[in-house]
C-alpha cells in the first residue's frame, strides 16, 4: 500500500501556475516580521522559505497591499541582501511554519522539483494511454459497445485519434471537463454552454428558460457560470435571453 507521504509527492497542487510548497498557506491577516514566506516558485518547483525582516502597507492602483522585505532564513534580519515583495491584502501571502518538510535528497521544499517532474511525466503517460484507443471511454477505461450513448470529439488532446466519453452519470463530468478544454478558443461548446441558466414557468404556467448566451443550446447543457429551475412564474432577468430547449 503506497504510504501517506509518498502519496501527496505523488499530488502536487498548483496556485496561480505556481507549485504549492507541502505545509505551506494563503494567510489572509498581516505579514509579521520573523515569519517564513515562500519566494521564487514556478511550476515544477515549490521555491525558498525566506525571512520576514519588514512589514508596510501601501496601496497601488486603488488597492491595499503588504510591501515586505526578506532574506534568507540563516542571515539576521538587519542584512542588507534584502529583497521586496509587495502581496494584495484581498489574495492573501503564501506563508510557511517554522518546522516545514524537505527532500531528505536534494534538500529542496517538498515536493522537490525531481518528484514533481517524474510525477507529471508518469501523469502524461497515463493519459496518452487513456487516449490512445478511440474504442475506450476515457473516463471509465471500458470498451464502448455500439448500444451505448457516447459524445465523440475530433479533437484529441493527447493521442491522434477521436476521442468519445459515454454520457452516462459516472462519465459525463469528465466529459464535460474535456469539453472545455478541447473548445476553450472556439467556443465550440458540445456538452456545456459558458452562459449562466434561469429555468421557471412563463406566465402561462409553461416551462421557459433564459441565458445570458443569445445562441444557448438548451437547458439541458451544463451552463459554466452556474444555473437554477424553480417550479413558479419566472419573468426574464436583465440580461437574459428566452431560449429553447434542444432535445
Amino acid at each position: 500500500m503506497t504510504g501517506y507521504h509518498e502519496r501527496l509527492t505523488q499530488l502536487p497542487r498548483w496556485r496561480g501556475g505556481a507549485l504549492v510548497a507541502f505545509g505551506s498557506q494563503m494567510c489572509h491577516t498581516a505579514p509579521r516580521v520573523g515569519d517564513l514566506v515562500i519566494r521564487e516558485a514556478t511550476q515544477t518547483r515549490p521555491g525558498v522559505p525566506r525571512r520576514i525582516a519588514s512589514v508596510r502597507e501601501d496601496t497601488r492602483d486603488g488597492r491595499r497591499v503588504w510591501i515586505i522585505e526578506h532574506t534568507p532564513i540563516d542571515d539576521e534580519p538587519a542584512t542588507s541582501a534584502r529583497e521586496s515583495t509587495g502581496f494584495w491584502q484581498d489574495v492573501g501571502w503564501p506563508r510557511l511554519p517554522e518546522h516545514y518538510p524537505v527532500c531528505a535528497k536534494c534538500h529542496d521544499l517538498m515536493p522537490c522539483e525531481h518528484s514533481v517532474i517524474d510525477t507529471i511525466a508518469k501523469q502524461n503517460a497515463e493519459k496518452l494511454d487513456r487516449f490512445a484507443d478511440p474504442n475506450v471511454c476515457p473516463a471509465c477505461r471500458e470498451v464502448i459497445t455500439h448500444r451505448q450513448k457516447v459524445i465523440v470529439f475530433q479533437t484529441n488532446l493527447h493521442g491522434l485519434s477521436t476521442v468519445a466519453f459515454h454520457t452516462r452519470r459516472k462519465c459525463i463530468r469528465e466529459a464535460r471537463e474535456y469539453d472545455r478544454q478541447v473548445h476553450h478558443q472556439d467556443g465550440e461548446y458540445q456538452l456545456n454552454c459558458p452562459g449562466a441558466f434561469r429555468g421557471g414557468l412563463d406566465s402561462d404556467g409553461l416551462p421557459v428558460s433564459y441565458c445570458t448566451e443569445e445562441h444557448c443550446r438548451g437547458q439541458r447543457m451544463h451552463h459554466m457560470r452556474g444555473g437554477w429551475w424553480q417550479n413558479a412564474y419566472i419573468e426574464q432577468p436583465d440580461g437574459y435571453h428566452r431560449v429553447e430547449d434542444h432535445r
